[in-house]
C-alpha cells in the first residue's frame, strides 16, 4: 500500500514489542508512524514541527509517569486539532468515560484489522 498523506501517528507505548507489533501493522497499511515508549519522547515530538495526524496511546503508562488520559490532554493543548485514539487493556471505556472527551477508544487485545478500522475512524 502506498504511503498516505495525512500526517504522521504518534504511538505511545511502553512494551516494546507491542510497540513493534502496532507499528508495523501500521506501516504496512501505508500510515508514517514515530512510536515513543515514554511521556518524555512523546513531549519532545509533540512540541516538535512534525506533521500529527493522531495520537494513539496507551491509556496506562509506567508508574511515576502521566498516563495516556493526561498525554493526550497535554497534545491538545499544543496541537488542538489532534485526533486521539486511546487503547488499553487494563481499562475500559467505561471506566475512563468522561476523560476521554469523546475521542475514540480499542480494547487491548485487538486484531490487526481492528486496530485499522479504528485508526480511520479516528481520522475521519
Amino acid at each position: 500500500m502506498g504511503q498516505r498523506d495525512d500526517g504522521s501517528i504518534l504511538v505511545i507505548e511502553d512494551d516494546d514489542a507491542f510497540r513493534r507489533v502496532v507499528t508495523t501493522i501500521l506501516e504496512r497499511q501505508g500510515f508514517k508512524v514515530v512510536a515513543v515508549r515514554d511521556f518524555a519522547a512523546a513531549i519532545a515530538v509533540i512540541e516538535s514541527n512534525q506533521p500529527i495526524a493522531l495520537l494513539l496511546t496507551d491509556v496506562g503508562l509506567p508508574v511515576g509517569t502521566p498516563h495516556g488520559l493526561s498525554v493526550a490532554q497535554m497534545a491538545k493543548s499544543r496541537r488542538p486539532h489532534l485526533k486521539v485514539l486511546y487503547m488499553s487493556g487494563s481499562y475500559d471505556p467505561g471506566q475512563i468515560g468522561a476523560m476521554i472527551d469523546g475521542a475514540s477508544f480499542l480494547a487491548k487485545p485487538f486484531r490487526p484489522e481492528q486496530l485499522i478500522k479504528a485508526v480511520e475512524t479516528a481520522l475521519v
